[in-house]
């Protein structure tokens, strides 16, 4: 067999670091991917697709309805 590669998730004080220092540089998180090398990996909100919103939607937000 060979060598398999060994699964090192990040410790949630590395994860909690992460996040801090994201949010002290200005980002709005919106999500976070961890991987099973020890990576982590943070969305911002702005790399998120917004949904469209219908008509009633965006009536109702302009306080029309």
């Amino acid at each position: 067999m060979g060598a398999q590669a060994r699964i090192r998730y990040p410790s949630k004080a590395a994860i909690d670091r992460t996040i801090a220092a994201a949010r002290g540089a200005g980002l709005d998180i919106a999500g976070i991917e961890v991987g099973p090398d020890g990576s982590i990996r943070l969305v911002e909100a702005r790399a998120v697709p917004k949904k469209n919103m219908d008509e009633f939607e965006r009536l109702e937000a302009q306080g029309l309805l």
